[in-house]
Formats: structure tokens, sequence, C-alpha cells
């Protein structure tokens, strides 16, 4: 545990809950650092060895202070030291609905000594909320996201690493869904979050080589997080929030040679589809610089088309294109 990880515990539903609670670098030493929002990190199944300290939930954990987000992780039921018993997603989706009122309730933060006295508390309340999950996490983080939209105060964004699809009935999620999964991972094949994610024509972020856990590959997941598009950032006045939008700036200069990965099925009228969406949107696109990687089995085809990049419109208007085509499975 590091010095930026409080573990604390507060009065749940059942009985005592456990938490993490991780804060960006930046609180230690200035307490009126303007937070960019919450992010709640649930982790994966309790009956097999999950627990808040599980390794891919203290990654996204620190993705989110990377980002300027508190981040809290509480143990499910039976887990540590929360009280209760494994129930199956049900009791869990509870639990952690109960944890967001906790951490929107500006007086929750006052009676612990490492966030007493910081300015971002007292606007607990109005702070952008993310919810995100690890496998069995995953499943219970989707249906809280739904949830929260039914009750009229929605989660900014959700993000699932290994999710349980197939597995569990995960709830839809949001288009803007940051959804990531191992090429290999051997408890939730790929296939099986492809068949979830395809009728939600939703973008899988696929990590190359990486199995369940994430082993030597933690940094990926980081990665993805910090680089994703559309966090929400705040404007300031005066060293105070006034208010919300999403995050404008972009790394990539423009116009720039920018390389655009689609994976599909090896069908002879895939390739020919995507050149022909990439020329919509690049006319100076030169197909003879298109990289082709068949699978091992011969039943999907990788493409890279490196097209001129002119400005973020372009490429989310391309992504969203070519995610929606029947023969496409994954665009990066």
């Amino acid at each position: 545990m590091n010095s930026r990880t409080k573990v604390i515990h507060i009065e749940g539903i059942v009985g005592s809950m456990e938490m993490s609670i991780n804060l960006p670098d930046e609180l230690k030493n200035d307490p009126s650092f303007v937070v960019r929002g919450l992010a709640l990190v649930a982790h994966p199944h309790p009956l097999m060895g999950g627990t808040m300290d599980n390794k891919v939930a203290q990654t996204m954990a620190r993705a989110f202070n990377q980002l300027g987000y508190v981040s809290v992780r509480p143990n499910f039921r039976g887990v540590g030291g929360t009280a209760g018993v494994h129930d199956d997603g049900v009791g869990e989706l509870d639990d952690l609905l109960h944890v967001t009122d906790w951490m929107r309730t500006p007086s929750s933060w006052d009676q612990f000594e490492a966030t007493a006295n910081q300015s971002w508390v007292s606007g607990a309340n109005t702070l952008p909320l993310v919810v995100s999950g690890f496998s069995f996490g995953s499943f219970v983080g989707s249906h809280l996201v739904e949830k929260l939209a039914e009750l009229g105060r929605p989660a900014e964004r959700l993000v699932m690493v290994g999710s349980a699809a197939g597995k569990w009935k995960l709830a839809n999620v949001p288009t803007d869904t940051v959804v990531i999964h191992g090429e290999v991972d051997e408890t939730i094949p790929l296939a099986d979050v492809l068949d979830w994610a395809r009728p939600q024509e939703l973008t899988v972020q696929v990590v190359p080589g990486a199995d369940h856990f994430f082993h030597r590959r933690l940094h990926c997941i980081r990665n993805i997080i910090t680089g994703a598009r559309g966090w929400v950032c705040p404007i300031i006045e005066n060293n105070k929030r006034i208010e919300a939008m999403s995050e404008e700036k972009s790394l990539i200069e423009y116009p720039s040679l920018f390389p655009i990965k689609v994976m599909g099925k090896a069908n002879p009228e895939y390739l020919p589809a995507i050149i022909h969406i990439v020329k919509q949107f690049d006319p100076t696109f030169d197909e003879s610089k298109v990289e082709q990687r068949p699978s091992k089995d011969g039943n999907y085809l990788g493409i890279t088309l490196p097209i001129t990049a002119t400005s973020r419109e372009q490429l989310d208007e391309l992504y969203r294109t070519l995610s929606t085509h029947p023969l496409v499975s994954i665009v990066l």
C-alpha cells in the first residue's frame, strides 16, 4: 500500500464496509487542487479471490488518479473487513449504490484526516462520477450505471476491464463506455465480449497477448484509460470549479499521419469496404500502404491504414463509421 492509499470503514447496508481511497498526487502538496471527479472501482469475484487490492483494480484506481479523480475501491460483502456474505451481485449492487451516495455527500469526507481540509470536499456532490469494474466488478458496475440513470443521477462514464460477458448478464451500457479486454483471456473469451458488444455498436480495445489478469500488461490498462477521449475537464475560475465540459485538447497535431487499425471477418468484401470508407474521410489515402495480418485460423484479418488526420472530428466520425460496419469487429 502506498502513501496515497487510505483504508477506511463506513457503515454499509449489512454492516461495516471496508474501502481503499486513492488520492491524486497533487493533493499531497496542494489541498486546494481542483479534483476532476470521483471514480468507483469494483473488484473481481469474491469467491474466486477477488478483493479491493487486486492488481487490476489498483491499476485502474491509479489511472483515475493520474486523470485527477479521487478513486474509491470497496470490498464486496464477505471480503476483508466488509460484513455480510456473497449475494450473487444483487446485494453487491445495493452496496455500490450506497457507496456512490456516500462518495457524493460532502460530510462523508470531513470525518477523515486525509481529506478533511481539502477544498474539493465541499463540492463533492457536484463532481462527475466514473463507475468502473474488473471481471465480476464490471457486471455489477454495468447494472449500477443503469440504476443511476434510472434514478436521475447518471454516471459520467463506465470503464469495463475483463468484461464479464457470457458469465453474467450485463446491462446495456452507454456508447462511450471504455471496454478493455485481453486477447488471450482464458476466463472470459474475447469472442464472448465481441458478441455482447456487437449489437450495441461498442468499441472493444484489445490488449495483444494479455490474459484475464493482464499479467505484464497492467500498464496497457493505465494507458488506455488515461488516453481515452471525452473525460470531463473542469473549468476553473478563481481556483473554483464553475462547470465541466468534455476535454477538447488532443495529443495529436493536425495534420499528421495517423494509423487506424481494424479487425474484421476475412471476407472478400471486407478490405475493399474498409478502404472505401477511409477514402471518404481522407481522399489522399494511399491504399498501397495498407498492412494486413490474418489471424492464425484465417477467419479474421487485421489491417492497418495510415491516414492523414486533419481534425479530431474527422477521426471520431471515421471511428464511428468503421465501428458500425457489419464486417468490423474491432477498431483501434
